[in-house]
């Protein structure tokens, strides 16, 4: 017999050769993954799955080198991580398997690579897809924190999803940067007076920054009326309606022009 074939009676991989059972059953000495085409075989623990990309139905385990896990008819992906009995998933680092595809265990609270839905429970999130619970939920991904509408935010804590910049309170929206949430969306907080970085508008009203800071968005170049520094674009100022002179950053009071009012140049006292 050749030496990529494997014996019908054992049952057994020979791990020096990386040949598995069942007759005509091909491994492949690389990858561990061998063959009956449609047999799998662990080069390890010299095991061999009788169906290819299934699992053994009874032990309910995941082979960290194949990401072969359990249960009957149970698929998996080599490259993804994603095993199982369709609609199974398999978590290649703990070796859990889950019975729903994109589900986490709700004992463990564990999720799967794809697509990375977290359990209700504990609230644990999938680092790599950032994508959390209880569908529709939202996670932040630097935290692992569940939240449990989508795009919105914890409302005690006040955290913000990084990727999509949505945060707490709907229809809250949050600075990417900071994680700072504001109360509506494109407003900032009342408090800290920091200004959401896309639409550039600050807190108390929209579009109208806070008198306190003294600090322009760099986006929109939006700045405060105590101290009138300006941005370099589009070099919108403040005293809505202001307008910034976006070269020396001088801040004028009208936004017909920067000849009215009072002029102040960046880091004048």
């Amino acid at each position: 017999m050749e030496s990529v074939v494997c014996v019908m009676e054992t049952g057994v991989c020979v791990k020096e050769t990386g040949v598995c059972v069942m007759e005509t059953v091909v491994c492949v000495m690389e990858t561990g993954v061998c063959v009956m085409e449609p047999g799998v075989c662990v080069m390890e623990t010299g095991v061999c799955v009788m169906e290819s990309v299934v699992c053994v139905m009874e032990s309910v385990v995941c082979v960290m080198e194949t990401v072969v896990c359990v249960m009957e008819t149970v698929v998996c992906v080599m490259e993804t991580g994603v095993c199982v009995m369709e609609p199974g998933v398999c978590v290649m680092e703990t070796g859990v398997c889950v019975m729903e595809p994109g589900v986490c265990v709700m004992e463990t609270g564990v999720c799967v690579m794809e697509p990375g839905v977290c359990v209700m429970e504990t609230g644990v999130c999938v680092m790599e897809t950032g994508v959390c619970v209880m569908e529709p939920g939202v996670c932040v991904m630097e935290t692992g924190v569940c939240v449990m509408e989508p795009v919105v935010c914890v409302m005690e804590m006040g955290v913000c999803v990084m990727e999509t910049g949505v945060c707490v309170m709907e229809p809250g929206v949050c600075v990417m940067e900071t994680g700072v949430c504001v109360m509506e969306p494109g407003v900032c907080v009342m408090e800290t007076g920091v200004c959401v970085m896309e639409t550039g508008v600050c807190v108390m009203e929209p579009g109208v920054c806070v008198m306190e800071p003294g600090v322009c968005v760099m986006e929109t170049g939006v700045c405060v009326m105590e101290t009138g520094v300006c941005v370099m674009e589009p070099g919108v100022c403040v005293m809505e309606p202001g307008v910034c002179v976006m070269e020396p950053g001088v801040c004028v009071m009208e936004s017909t022009g920067w000849f009215h009012v009072k002029t102040m140049q960046i880091g004048e006292e």
